[in-house]
């Protein structure tokens, strides 16, 4: 008799228990939303697009509302998807959506944006230019370049991250750069390819608290050779470049041609041989890009052409000519 009691005991207890356990693994399940924000890493003034989705529900049904700063700013039914316009550097926002399926309790779901960006300049290490040249020294094929990475996040206290402290992944032309990623390596040195147009770099940097992402393309570009007289008393004039088919009155003339964005210290690489040809003759050069004409008993037109072969680089051989109208 005791025995049975306890067995009836038990059995109520058990049925009293079970439906209370199913119904709080139901309620949980229910909840089960999740909210995305693309890009994952947006730079400030980007697009950023915040959506939501759920299995144990349907979403398409449900009222929701999306809340800016504690704002609401978008609400209907079944509004899965949101944009705005990513605040400045070192602003934030937090984006919050209230879903409420049909006969439950609303669930709420946030994201907090806080848009940082990073700064690529890249610089050509091997390029030629005159010395007082004031522009940009451009990549062409087998340039050696260097990308600098420059995060642009705020730290906690508003100051300015240090670039040292942010580990760096970097992508080349969609190829993994393990050898040059890691913790404080903010730089990346290539060369590029015979075949390449262009070369597209791809970094990302965190610093445990915030990732930011870049990407740049950097363009080729073709050698280019100037030619310029150079005066014994006052230097290369380089304020202006000769034209081919200009008419000259100098008995002598001396020519320099500089062969842009081509290899640095050419003038002392012996892989790199020069040679000038005055009206299809090999003509003596003083040095590798300096030439003489002695116009002093020439009338007409004279042809200047100038040959740079680099014996190393496959696409670091050119030919530039011109011609002078030479009047005593």
């Amino acid at each position: 008799m005791q025995l049975s009691k306890f067995i009836k005991i038990g059995a109520v207890a058990y049925l009293f228990i079970a439906p209370i356990f199913i119904f709080a693994q139901a309620t949980e399940i229910s909840k089960t939303v999740e909210m995305s924000m693309s890009p994952q890493n947006p730079s400030p003034g980007e697009t950023v697009t915040f959506g939501i989705s759920a299995y144990e529900f349907n979403v398409d049904l449900s009222n929701v509302v999306w809340s800016v700063d504690g704002k609401v700013v978008k609400s209907g039914v079944g509004i899965k998807s949101f944009s705005l316009t990513a605040p400045a550097n070192g602003k934030s926002s937090v984006v919050s959506v209230s879903i409420t399926p049909k006969n439950e309790a609303p669930i709420t779901r946030s994201i907090t944006i806080s848009p940082s960006d990073i700064d690529l300049i890249y610089e050509v290490l091997d390029g030629h230019v005159p010395t007082f040249y004031k522009g940009k020294v451009l990549p062409i094929k087998q340039s050696q370049i260097k990308i600098v990475a420059l995060p642009n996040v705020k730290t906690v206290s508003g100051g300015q991250a240090r670039a040292k402290d942010f580990a760096y992944t970097w992508r080349k032309d969609g190829e993994n750069a393990p050898s040059q990623s890691g913790f404080g390596r903010n730089s990346l040195i290539f060369s590029n390819q015979i075949l390449d147009t262009d070369n597209i770099v791809e970094v990302s940097a965190t610093n445990g608290l915030k990732t930011v992402v870049g990407a740049i393309d950097i363009a080729l570009f073709e050698p280019e050779i100037v030619f310029y007289e150079l005066d014994l008393v006052s230097g290369i004039k380089y304020q202006r470049a000769f034209k081919s088919g200009e008419y000259i009155k100098q008995s002598k003339l001396s020519l320099i041609a500089e062969p842009y964005f081509l290899s640095k210290g050419f003038m002392t690489n012996n892989d790199i041989k020069t040679s000038w040809y005055v009206n299809g003759q090999l003509a003596t050069s003083v040095a590798k890009n300096n030439v003489i004409l002695n116009t002093a008993t020439t009338a007409g037109r004279v042809d200047v052409s100038f040959e740079y072969n680099d014996t190393k680089k496959l696409f670091r051989n050119l030919k530039k000519a011109f011609s002078l109208n030479i009047s005593n």
